[in-house]
């Protein structure tokens, strides 16, 4: 696969070491051909190294993996975007703004995308259906027959996130028991590096969705696909569910259509697990406008069918959000961190695990731990990325292990995560489309 090089870098020899004779050196946008992954020393906190196709070594961080879309169906590379982001007189999406429009919009896109060349027009559902139809209706294998809406999560740098769809397409596109025909792919704006303010935002935007009315085009895309003997399916990553969150606690619960989701998924859902819990949890918002936030799933299950969640107990890019929610200093100074975080922990680690007195999981979600899902033959290179499991004195494990038993988060900074730990970046980016992964979801696809 591809590597593109982020920073000055050096190749080692004989051993992934810092300590290890030189024998290269890259430049910053020099391309590599990735060959796997391994671990380095001990003392390096287990940092992940990239084995090249030289037989050399480098440091996994400064080198960003380019999800390659190569399916054995051409019809494959033609998908789509819709675009909940403010979009500029010529077309261009604004990357800038992190308000959302009043209405969508929509373009096809030919993988592997370019977010230069890509130009929108307002979405008309039934020129859009019309087109994807006409799309699926030249895939060779007429057993594809679901449409995926995915909606992505937190960007600390404004982007389209185009190399989600990338992989995604990849990974599920290529499976021999593929029943995905097309992905419609929402982008919004979801950027920041502080999350200080960023729930409050993608909740504000998306009550801002269902108050304008913008499920209205996605029923009438539905419709003309279940009238082609297609299904609509959602999927959402991370902070995309805080977006969600807003969509289903709008100012006019009546603006939520019933029943146009075949199956719902929700991944590494970067949100309190009370969402689930019945008639959800009012939470206190400890930096935002508002005094509190609500948390209510509930709606869900009139949207769609079959609701499915996936947590991953080692998805250590969520309990940083966990720190983040509530404080670093406010839990460091407090009397009792479990208590103080207990209501804050998120459903993408958690899933219902953490439900406690007072609290019933709500029925008509189906939980699924992506741990029991991987087998230990298929721990090495699972997804379209290299990348290798925690060992078990490992760093992170002790992290984690201690979130979990005492709510100490000290050792979960996100800005050392995204800058010098890109392995747990790409983790939680990707291990949501690794192989164990889709064939549980293409199992469920009805």
């Amino acid at each position: 696969m591809k590597g593109i090089v982020n920073q000055h870098l050096n190749e080692r020899q004989l051993k992934p070491s810092v300590n290890a004779n030189i024998s290269h050196f890259y430049r910053k946008g020099d391309v590599l051909e990735i060959a796997g992954a391994t671990l380095g020393d001990p003392f390096d906190d287990d940092n992940l190294w990239y084995s090249l196709a030289n037989g050399g070594f480098v440091w996994n961080g400064a080198v960003d993996i380019e999800p390659q879309c190569i399916t054995p169906d051409p019809g494959d590379k033609e998908q789509y975007i819709i675009s909940y982001r403010e979009i500029l007189d010529n077309g261009k999406p604004n990357m800038f703004t992190k308000e959302p429009p009043d209405k969508l919009y929509f373009t096809p896109l030919l993988l592997p995308g370019h977010e230069e060349s890509i130009r929108f027009n307002q979405l008309d559902p039934e020129n859009a259906a019309d087109a994807i139809i006409k799309s699926v209706r030249k895939l060779a294998d007429k057993r594809r027959r679901h449409v995926v809406l995915y909606i992505h999560g937190f960007q600390p740098f404004s982007s389209l996130k185009l190399d989600l769809l990338s992989s995604f397409a990849n990974n599920y596109m290529n499976h021999p028991g593929n029943k995905v025909a097309k992905v419609l792919f929402m982008v919004w704006p979801a950027q920041g590096l502080s999350r200080k303010r960023a729930d409050d935002r993608a909740i504000e935007a998306g009550r801002h969705f269902t108050d304008k009315n913008l499920f209205e085009p996605l029923k009438i895309i539905s419709k003309q696909l279940s009238d082609a003997g297609l299904f609509l399916d959602l999927i959402v990553h991370s902070f995309g569910h805080q977006l969600l969150n807003g969509m289903l606690n709008p100012p006019v619960p009546n603006n939520i259509p019933e029943q146009i989701f075949e199956n719902i998924f929700l991944m590494a859902s970067d949100v309190t697990h009370l969402a689930l819990s019945e008639g959800g949890k009012e939470l206190d918002n400890f930096f935002g406008k508002s005094s509190t936030f609500t948390y209510d799933y509930t709606l869900l299950k009139r949207l769609g069918k079959n609701i499915n969640v996936f947590y991953d107990e080692f998805d250590y890019l969520l309990y940083s959000s966990t720190k983040r929610f509530v404080g670093a200093k406010r839990i460091a100074n407090a009397p009792d961190p479990q208590q103080l975080t207990a209501s804050y922990r998120n459903l993408g680690n958690y899933g219902t695990s953490e439900f406690k007195e007072g609290f019933i999981p709500q029925d008509g979600f189906h939980i699924q731990s992506v741990q029991e899902l991987i087998k230990p033959g298929d721990l090495i290179n699972l997804c379209d990325f290299p990348w290798q499991q925690y060992d078990k004195e490992s760093f992170f494990r002790k992290h984690i292990n201690q979130a979990v038993s005492t709510a100490n988060y000290a050792g979960f900074g996100l800005l050392d995560i995204i800058f010098n730990q890109r392995r747990l970046q790409n983790y939680h980016k990707y291990v949501f489309t690794c192989k164990p992964v889709v064939n549980e979801v293409l199992s469920r696809m009805t």
